[in-house]
């Protein structure tokens, strides 16, 4: 049950699941290992100069799409499922819209499993239990681990930013 709560929270992880805002995701978004507790931004380098737009949409989005891509994961009316991940389509495209150049590549890629989940709910009527499938497959997918990894560094090394540090509470 923890591999699937870090699976889980590995595929929210970009859109804040318990990132900037504090938040309790119930789940720990850790790369290096599992613990347990939430999992807080920890600051760790200062933002460097040019990056202050794509981390401040980070910043603003990642509450909201954290509580969409709950939203989208756990339903539980099939109308829920559907609006939470047409709000999580908005949210993702004006923060993929934001990333820097480096990031442009690795949100074609994140975009690419986005749509793969979401067309699998939709195809089992808006099911979140076809949502978090299809989220947990793509996690199979080296591209996508690949892309969330290089988005995690970049948070960290330019937004000050550290999504890999979990705290217990």
């Amino acid at each position: 049950m923890r591999r699937v709560a870090l699976i889980l929270a590995a595929v929210l992880v970009l859109g804040g699941c318990g990132g900037a805002d504090g938040g309790d995701s119930g789940a720990s978004a850790t790369t290096r290992g599992s613990t347990a507790g939430s999992t807080t931004a920890i600051p760790a380098a200062p933002a460097a100069a040019g990056s202050g737009s794509y981390c401040r949409e980070w910043q603003v989005r990642s509450p909201t799409i954290n509580r969409l891509a709950m939203k989208a994961a756990m339903g539980p009316q099939p109308a829920d499922v559907k609006a939470a991940l047409d709000g999580l389509d908005r949210e993702r495209s004006a923060l993929g819209a934001a990333a820097p150049d480096e990031l442009k590549g690795d949100y074609q890629v994140l975009q690419t499993a986005w749509r793969h989940e979401r067309d699998a709910a939709e195809q089992a009527g808006w099911s979140p239990h076809a949502f978090r499938q299809a989220a947990a497959a793509d996690l199979g997918n080296n591209r996508y681990l690949a892309a969330v990894a290089h988005n995690l560094t970049y948070l960290r090394d330019h937004c000050g930013l550290d999504l890999t540090t979990s705290t217990t509470g």
